[in-house]
């Protein structure tokens, strides 16, 4: 399924790249080694340099992509490439070993982003008590991500400037070589964020419309927080008439789905009671895609935990809209 328009594309989190060639990179080195780089494209020859370990690298076709390259796909790109490399000279402009510059569809990877994507439909207007709050959540460790422990350090904006920019292209977007860059670091930016946190609204709105059909709000006090009864009965002295899942974060949703018959938790997508550990590891995504001074991943196999939390999503949201986990 192809992502909506409006969603983030590679365009949106790529810092504008310097590249040089085999004949001219040397000339190079000595700056990139006193910026901290790391990475020194060089498309005209299919490779890289990596300049703080001296080796050369193959850029493979498929990690130069098109401004409009959908994220998801950057992002299963970057599981395994160093970089990806954005090419702003158009689809039609060949890319390394005379591939498509382009490579990439624009599809999302199969068995991704399948349920609602790009509207709000399904999508609780609020959002579930304490989720504004950094109570119950992890600090983070120093992210590392000035330097090749961890997170590999994306390339410098300064080298673009609006006297640099491709003609016809966003001033200072790009480099005057035509070519964008995107590391690991570049993940965390609030593009992706608000890529992600979407389907993570979406699975809470329909458990807690699950849950508001199988339970009475004050049948469920007992396995609910103090400060989200208390926010509900506050309410209903103000005569705002909303059942508590509507308040309901995702910790208290799989609190109530332990506790219920089996066929409420089915209802909701999980096809087992120990799916419901799913929940655990979107409710962890969730509060790392809301809380923007949490990284949102750290190393590469991060980009993996995530994409495969967001399938996990996905999956349950499919199985509860067609009564899957039933069969």
């Amino acid at each position: 399924m192809d992502l909506p328009a409006s969603d983030p594309v590679a365009d949106a989190i790529a810092e504008p790249a310097r590249v040089e060639s085999k004949a001219t990179y040397e000339d190079a080195v000595d700056e990139f080694r006193s910026r901290n780089y790391t990475y020194l494209p060089l498309p005209e020859d299919g490779e890289y340099y990596h300049v703080k370990e001296g080796w050369f690298g193959d850029l493979r076709p498929e990690q130069v992509v098109a401004p409009d390259e959908d994220l998801l796909t950057v992002m299963e790109l970057l599981r395994e490439a160093p970089f990806v490399l954005v090419d702003y000279g158009g689809t039609d402009a060949a890319g390394p070993g005379g591939a498509p510059s382009g490579s990439g569809s624009g599809d999302v990877p199969a068995g991704r982003w399948t349920a609602g994507q790009g509207s709000d439909e399904g999508v609780p207007e609020l959002e579930p008590s304490g989720q504004g709050s950094d109570e119950g959540v992890p600090e983070l460790e120093p992210s590392g991500q000035g330097s090749d422990e961890g997170v590999p350090e994306r390339e410098p904006s300064e080298q673009g400037s609006d006297g640099d920019a491709v003609d016809g292209e966003p001033s200072g977007r790009n480099h005057g070589s035509g070519y964008g860059i995107i590391t690991v670091s570049d993940v965390n930016k609030r593009p992706t964020h608000e890529m992600l946190y979407p389907v993570i609204a979406e699975l809470a709105g329909l458990i807690a419309r699950r849950i508001e059909a199988r339970y009475d709000s004050r049948e469920l006090f007992d396995l609910l927080d103090d400060r989200t009864v208390g926010g509900w009965v506050k309410d209903e002295r103000k005569d705002v008439e909303l059942h508590v899942a509507e308040s309901m974060d995702l910790g208290e949703m799989a609190r109530v789905l332990r506790s219920s018959p089996d066929e409420l938790a089915k209802s909701c997508g999980f096809r087992s009671p120990e799916d419901l550990d799913d929940l655990d590891r979107i409710r962890d995504l969730r509060n790392r895609v809301m809380h923007a001074n949490r990284s949102l991943v750290r190393r590469r196999e991060d980009i993996g935990t995530t994409l495969e939390t967001v399938e996990r999503a996905v999956g349950l949201i499919e199985r509860a809209n067609s009564g899957a986990a039933f069969e």
